[in-house]
């Protein structure tokens, strides 16, 4: 159990608006007449030209009391009547995220068909809501002088913790962190489904998140309420839907040498670095159109984008020997030059339908095609081929021909929501989301003129023009993987002016594929100083598979009375995983694994079940809607994805021999005809006359092709009532209007972790390490100046075997 306590004081201007959680946005109020009585019965409508449906309507309670939820973000003008009352229209209310905003209206005796327009400034504090939140709108979003990618936008996010990557200079994955919590515990949502990878706890991918044709974006910090599964930080984004009139933008900018430096220098040049890694040439251009098929009825946008990012590569150059097999040594061609190479193609198509008068449906399509890197030869073909004079492929510890920096990946972004206003006071909702894409884990593919029918060397030592421990001559592994998670969720809410509870469902089954290929040898050799002294060999093609499932159940509400709002949620979780038979083992055979290797279905977590209550309060100080005093409390989840525990049952995971774990063996090439000619599925230490010698294969390398020594896990952390990993989380906000759209706002958070983890090597006891002993060097700042002896434990030779 860990704790964190942190202060954070913001002054948050126009452009982030403090708001709620990520449902859709609130109006409320009391009306009351001139002498102060509250009013019972009133019609208000909210009305804007981002509804569909052009309108949203409720009755006051008993106790004055309004309330219309779900808006979407725009402006909106709201029309209050009462017969035997003039009218009265407030205009220009901006509506951002889930804010929930408190428009009090007074009515005068008079004709209904006399009306008052009043104006003024939307509240900046939100007075009923104790989730934080901050908002950033499009036209915010524009003025940016920052790149268009989610990362920027991170970094303008008052109490997030990002990454390097949000600093990058062209779209790509970055983690982001709040109050503590681990790296990656940040998530990504459109339309408030998350859309992530499917593993690495499920917040982010390298997908190239539309952060350009948004309505706004939204990022919750803390304070979520049933809908939330964690309590890390979410951001969301609202897609711009289209609308009754047609509007659309143009976008390009580029850069280029002219407009970079670098500070290569002889000294550097002396070292072979050679050129800089900036930027060489870049280009974004992106279209966007929306607008009205039918009006009031059916809309529609579409979107194009393409960008590519070219940069150098310092320090590193090609193999004038590449693709040659009678070399077995590197020689640097610096005629070609190793660049980085970024871009992506990305179509998208959203339509927006008024079925009924109280049915709205959303549908929406998103492809991306992601090209990084080039072929390995000017005549090869791919989504990208190289130049004469450079390449899109090499890294500081890798040749051009053995290196996996080649990305030919489809991405694909699936939505559909439904949301039916039944009355005035009952809402459903439903939405679908499936992504699925494409990857390598990390690194790329092989392009396709990639070199496998040669075996890859990495020398040990910095030769010929190279660093230490550098690969060329040919290509080892590459990944081939697929992720496809899935999510759903209902929800029915009942609203009145003071309460508005909602219950729903939420569920999500989340598939990773991968697949773990090799060269057509299976071998890749070590050198030291051209010398051969290791080779490595592995299993062809094998998979793993893995699934998670999650299901949930939550109810929460929200009851306003006079300036006190509660807030209170209950949510049931339910968490399991699973490794099919299928996508598991390997169903090729080679020269090392005369038959396939299959495996049984197996599960991992049987079932983990967590009931999370969560409390919230917030109290408008003085009456007015300037000043608000909030708390929170809840208790969260980690994320159940194809990772950590959820997986560690994989019976894949423990087969030795794929690319996790290989088998290296050390090797003379007594005759040096750079062949292993020793019986390599023979264990034993062997000699052969006229040939090679090889070391023997001891420890868990003797169970390769089966399974090996690995973790077991304790049956009793996969599954039960409140085993899951958790955490819990506390703050206390106040906020404080300082002047029209300026608020300040100081907070004090803290949060804490449940039910970790520990690995117990039962292999290895007491008798198996040796005690040494070193004396502290004599010094003034050590304790007693030092000199005293130190004791030192170490695993035995005969343990680490």
């Amino acid at each position: 159990m860990r704790a964190l306590a942190k202060v954070t004081v913001v002054l948050v201007w126009t452009v982030f608006v403090p708001a709620a959680a990520f449902a859709q946005a609130t109006i409320t109020g009391t009306v009351k007449d001139t002498s102060g009585a509250v009013l019972p019965g009133v019609t208000v409508e909210a009305s804007s030209p981002v509804l569909i449906e052009k309108v949203r309507s409720a009755l006051t309670d008993s106790s004055g009391l309004y309330r219309i939820v779900d808006l979407r973000p725009g402006a909106y003008t709201l029309t209050v009547t009462l017969p035997g009352f003039a009218t009265v229209k407030r205009d220009g209310i901006e509506v951002t995220g889930s804010v929930t905003l408190t428009i009090p209206i007074e009515l005068k005796v008079g004709d209904l068909q006399e009306t008052v327009t009043v104006t003024g400034a939307s509240p900046v504090v939100d007075v009923q809501n104790t989730r934080r939140e901050t908002v950033i709108s499009a036209d915010a979003i524009q003025a940016l002088p920052a790149t268009r990618a989610y990362g920027s936008l991170l970094n303008a996010m008052p109490g997030v913790t990002v990454d390097n990557n949000g600093l990058a200079a062209t779209p790509t994955m970055t983690f982001f962190s709040a109050h503590g919590g681990r790296t990656n515990e940040g998530r990504m949502s459109i339309n408030g489904m998350t859309v992530a990878a499917a593993f690495n706890g499920g917040g982010v991918s390298s997908l190239t998140y539309d952060t350009t044709n948004v309505e706004e974006v939204a990022m919750l910090v803390s304070g979520g309420l049933g809908e939330n599964e964690t309590g890390g930080p979410t951001m969301n984004l609202v897609p711009k839907s289209g609308g009754n009139k047609f509007s659309g933008q143009l976008f390009f900018n580029t850069a280029g040498d002219w407009s970079r430096g670098d500070n290569i220098d002889d000294a550097l040049r002396d070292i072979g670095i050679t050129k800089g890694p900036g930027i060489k040439s870049s280009y974004d251009a992106s279209g966007s159109l929306g607008g009205p098929i039918t009006r009031d009825r059916l809309w529609f946008f579409g979107s194009y984008r393409k960008y590519t990012t070219t940069t150098g590569v310092e320090g590193i150059g090609a193999n004038k020997y590449a693709g040659d097999a009678s070399h077995w040594d590197y020689l640097r061609d610096d005629s070609v030059e190793p660049r980085l190479v970024q871009g992506r193609d990305i179509w998208s198509a959203r339509g927006t339908a008024q079925v009924t008068p109280r049915n709205r449906v959303t549908f929406s399509h998103e492809k991306q095609s992601r090209c990084e890197g080039s072929t390995l030869t000017p005549s090869g073909q791919g989504c990208r081929t190289r130049g004469a004079d450079w390449i899109g492929l090499g890294a500081t510890t890798r040749s051009p021909e053995a290196d996996t920096g080649y990305f030919d990946f489809p991405y694909w972004v699936t939505q559909a929501t439904w949301t039916s206003p039944m009355t005035s006071h009952l809402l459903l909702e439903a939405g679908y989301s499936r992504f699925a894409y494409r990857h390598a884990g990390g690194p790329g593919q092989v392009p396709p003129d990639g070199v496998l029918d040669l075996i890859p060397v990495t020398e040990q030592s910095a030769i010929d023009g190279h660093r230490a421990n550098f690969v060329y001559r040919g290509l080892g592994t590459y990944s081939n993987n697929f992720g496809n998670p899935n999510s759903w969720r209902a929800s029915a809410s009942y609203v009145t002016g003071a309460h508005n509870m909602k219950a729903g469902y939420q569920g999500s089954y989340l598939v990773a594929d991968s697949e773990f290929d090799t060269n057509v040898s299976q071998l890749a050799y070590r050198f030291l100083n051209h010398v051969p002294n290791q080779f490595t060999y592995r299993l062809p093609a094998f998979q793993t598979a893995d699934r998670t499932k999650v299901a949930a159940l939550f109810v929460q509400d929200t009851w306003t009375r006079n300036q006190l709002t509660l807030q209170a949620a209950l949510r049931y979780d339910q968490a399991s995983s699973f490794s099919p038979a299928e996508h598991n083992g390997t169903t090729q055979t080679s020269r090392f694994n005369a038959a396939p290797i299959t495996l049984a279905r197996t599960d991992g977590v049987s079932a983990y079940r967590d009931i999370s209550p969560r409390f919230g309060l917030a109290y408008d100080v003085f009456g007015n809607g300037k000043t608000a005093l909030k708390f929170n409390i809840g208790r969260y989840l980690a994320p159940a994805t194809n990772d950590t525990i959820y997986t560690r049952n994989n019976p894949a995971n423990g087969i030795v021999g794929y690319n996790i774990t290989p088998i290296n063996r050390s090797w003379t090439d007594t005759n040096g005809n750079y062949i292993v000619d020793c019986d390599i599925l023979n264990p034993a230490q062997q000699v052969v006359p006229g040939g090679d010698s090889c070391g023997a294969v001891t420890g868990n390398s003797l169970n390769f092709g089966k399974p090996g020594t690995s973790t077991r896990v304790n049956p009793g952390l996969l599954k039960g009532w409140g085993v899951r990993p958790a955490d819990s989380q506390w703050g206390i906000n106040l906020q404080q209007e300082l002047m029209p759209r300026v608020s300040l706002e100081v907070g004090y958070n803290r949060r804490w972790w449940n039910n970790f983890t520990v690995t117990d090597n039962v292999a290895v006891g007491p008798s198996d390490y040796e005690k040494w002993v070193i004396d502290a060097p004599k010094d003034s700042r050590l304790p007693g100046g030092g000199g005293y002896p130190i004791a030192v434990y170490t695993l035995t030779a005969a343990a680490t075997m």
